[in-house]
């Protein structure tokens, strides 16, 4: 017999995890999970690999997306963003096509670096 003894979603790709009770399960897998990821000016994803100051992002889900690091304010994104044209975008050797890309990571909300270079991508 299997026991589940946790279940975690990481709704952005490379950052925190979230330990949740119970999940939704939709046509792509547990709701919320992986449904983000930061891409770098070349739509290239950007990983915990090449940026480990990744694993300080914390999110937590509630009316919308929330992102906490120390020393950065609070960012908040939707958890259902508007409509956008698809991008490609390159997931190690794949390439595929993301959702619209939905903020620009600014300077003054990342003083310390932990995010930048990157946006955020939507539907992946």
């Amino acid at each position: 017999m299997t026991i589940v003894s946790e279940l975690f979603v990481y709704p952005i790709k490379s950052a925190r995890g979230i330990r949740i009770q119970q999940a939704t399960l939709d046509r792509r897998g547990f709701e919320h999970d992986r449904r983000w990821m930061l891409v770098d000016s070349q739509r290239k994803f950007i990983s915990q690999r090449t940026h480990p100051r990744l694993a300080l992002v914390s999110t937590s889900i509630g009316e919308d997306l929330k992102l906490s690091a120390p020393r950065m304010e609070d960012l908040h994104l939707p958890l259902r963003p508007s409509a956008g044209a698809a991008r490609e975008v390159q997931v190690w050797d794949d390439l595929g096509a993301a959702g619209r890309i939905m903020q620009r990571i600014k300077a003054q909300l990342d003083p310390k670096g932990i995010l930048n270079p990157g946006r955020f991508v939507a539907g992946i």
